[in-house]
C-alpha cells in the first residue's frame, strides 16, 4: 500500500501503534483500557489518535533529553517504516494541541495499572507484602501558571529558582514498582498525600514510614485499614510505656482525641479520647545514633525485635528508587531546560508526572521479568544501564517483523541481565553530607564516600534511657 503523505500514514498506524519494547507488558490493552475508562478517544476524526500521542508522551521519558518534537520523530519513524514521507510533515503546534486533547487522566490510568499489575505479591516480611512511601519535589519551568499551580521553595538564602512539584508515592519494595502516587503543590503536605494512599494497602500489607511521617492519626488511620506499618519515630519522641518485652522492646500507649459527629440542636461538637497500644524499638549500629522504630506488629515472639530492625532497612530502597526516577530517568544532559519536566503548563506538568511514573513502572517491569527468565534479583540489576539497553533497542524492535520481534525481545532481555551491578548498594553505609553547601546538612569533604558496611551484624537492641 502507498501513503502520499505523512498523515494518511498517521490515520493508518497512529490508532494501533504501542512501543514494542513493552510488548510482554501487555501496554497496548492497558492504554486502550484507559482511553476507555476516561474517554479520552479523539471525538472528531485526527491525523494525531490517542494511542499515538499517549505513546509519544511515554517515550518523553526515555529521552527526556530530546525536544519533544524530536521525540515524536522517533514515533513516526517506527510507523512510517519504508514509505518516502518527511518526518517534519506534523508541526510543533499540531503535537501540543493533540496533548491537550489527550489530557493528563489517561496517563494517570496507565501508571495506576501498569504499578497495580507489576507489583510482586510475595510476603517477603513476616508473611506481608513489604511497602514504602515516601515524597519527592521535583523542578518544573519557571512560567507564571507553573508558579501559580504549585508555588516554589522561600528561604533567608534566596527563593529557589524554579517552581516544584511535589509527589507522594507508594512503592512495593521487592521490584521497585510504584503502585500509586499523589501528585501536588510544592507546600502540600505528605501527611495528606499519604492518606490518601491508603485506599491501596490491606491486610497482606507492611508499610515502612520515615520520621517525617510522624502523626497520630496516620498510625490509627494505617490500622484501622488492616494494613501494618514499621515507622522510625524522632529522637524526642517521649513515650508512655505500659510494659517491657525486652531489652530495646516494649509496648507503648498513643492517645488521640476524635471529635465525634455534632447533633441537631446541641451546642459544642463532643470529642472522645481513643487509646491503642503499639509497640516501640530501639536499637543502635555501630557508634551511630540510636533508632527507635513504632509498630503495630505486637507479638515479640512471631515478631522479633531485631529482626524488624533489620527489616526496616528495607526503605531504603524507596530512595533509591526516587533518586532513579528523578536523576536518571528525567535528568537533562544538554541543552538550557534544567528542569525535570518540559510543560508549561501545570495540565501538561500533571501529564509528564504521570507518564514518567508510567515509563519507570514499564522499565522496572522489563528489569523484573529479565531476572525472572534469567534467575537474578531485579534490585541487582543497574538501572541507568538497563535504560541504555532500552534506548538502543527501542528503534529496533519498531521496526522488526513479528518472528523476529520475539527473538529481539528475548535478546533485549539477556542484554539487561547482563547489566548486573558489580559495586551493590546494599549493605552500604553513606555519611549525611551535601556537595553544595545550600542545606542543613554538612558539606561533603574527601573522605566522605560510601562504604561497604555489616549493619546486619553491628546492629543491637539498646535500652531506652529516660530524660
Amino acid at each position: 500500500m502507498a501513503f502520499s503523505n505523512m498523515h494518511e500514514v498517521l490515520r493508518a498506524g497512529g490508532g494501533a501503534f504501542t512501543p514494542a519494547i513493552f510488548q510482554g507488558q501487555e501496554i497496548k490493552r492497558l492504554v486502550e483500557g484507559a482511553l476507555d475508562d476516561t474517554a479520552s478517544w479523539h471525538q472528531r476524526h485526527c491525523s494525531l489518535q490517542a494511542p499515538l500521542v499517549m505513546s509519544t508522551v511515554l517515550a518523553m521519558s526515555l529521552f527526556r533529553s530530546s525536544s519533544i518534537t524530536n521525540v515524536f520523530k522517533r514515533v513516526l519513524d517506527a510507523i512510517r517504516g519504508g514509505k518516502d514521507v518527511c518526518l517534519k510533515d506534523v508541526t510543533p503546534e499540531a503535537l501540543y494541541k493533540a496533548r491537550g486533547r489527550l489530557g493528563w487522566k489517561p496517563l494517570q490510568h496507565v501508571a495506576r495499572a501498569i504499578g497495580q499489575r507489576g507489583a510482586g505479591s510475595e510476603p517477603t516480611f513476616f508473611g506481608f507484602i513489604p511497602y514504602a512511601m515516601d515524597g519527592v519535589t521535583m523542578d518544573v519551568p519557571n512560567t507564571p501558571e507553573n508558579e501559580t499551580e504549585f508555588g516554589r521553595q522561600l528561604g533567608s538564602r534566596g527563593d529557589a529558582a524554579f517552581p516544584q512539584i511535589k509527589g507522594v508515592g507508594l512503592m512495593h519494595v521487592d521490584t521497585h514498582i510504584f503502585v500509586d502516587c499523589v501528585w501536588g503543590a510544592y507546600n502540600s503536605s505528605e501527611l495528606d498525600g499519604a492518606d490518601l494512599l491508603l485506599h491501596n494497602l490491606d491486610l497482606r500489607h507492611v508499610v515502612f514510614l520515615d520520621r517525617r511521617y510522624t502523626k497520630v492519626a496516620l498510625w490509627f488511620n494505617i490500622v484501622d485499614s488492616g494494613t501494618h506499618l514499621v515507622h522510625r519515630l524522632s529522637a524526642s519522641f517521649e513515650p508512655k510505656k505500659v510494659c517491657r518485652l525486652g531489652t530495646g522492646d516494649g509496648l507503648i500507649e498513643v492517645e488521640r482525641w476524635v471529635q465525634l459527629p455534632r447533633k441537631p440542636g446541641k451546642g459544642r461538637c463532643k470529642r472522645r479520647l481513643e487509646k491503642r497500644n503499639f509497640r516501640l524499638i530501639q536499637y543502635q549500629i555501630g557508634d551511630c545514633e540510636s533508632v527507635q522504630l513504632l509498630t503495630d506488629l505486637l507479638d515479640p515472639v512471631a515478631y522479633p525485635a531485631r529482626e524488624i530492625a533489620v527489616g526496616y532497612h528495607l526503605r531504603w530502597e524507596i530512595e533509591i528508587a526516587l533518586d532513579e526516577g528523578k536523576t536518571h530517568l528525567q535528568t537533562v544532559m544538554h541543552g538550557t531546560l534544567h528542569t525535570a519536566f518540559r510543560s508549561q503548563t501545570p495540565a501538561g506538568i500533571y501529564q509528564e508526572a504521570w507518564a514518567m511514573l508510567a515509563t519507570y513502572n514499564l522499565v522496572r517491569g522489563l528489569m523484573a521479568e529479565s531476572g525472572k527468565v534469567h534467575n537474578i534479583p531485579p534490585l541487582e540489576i543497574s538501572f541507568v544501564d538497563t535504560l541504555e539497553v532500552i534506548r538502543l533497542a527501542l528503534p529496533v524492535l519498531e521496526n522488526a517483523r513479528p518472528k523476529q520481534g520475539v527473538r529481539l525481545y528475548r535478546r533485549m532481555l539477556r542484554d539487561i541481565a547482563a547489566c548486573r551491578l558489580d559495586r551493590p548498594r546494599r549493605p552500604r553505609w553513606a555519611p549525611r553530607v551535601v556537595k553544595r553547601k545550600m542545606s542543613n546538612f554538612k558539606l561533603k569533604r574527601p573522605g566522605d564516600d560510601s562504604v561497604e558496611y555489616d549493619y546486619v551484624g553491628e546492629l543491637r537492641l539498646v535500652a531506652r534511657r529516660s530524660r
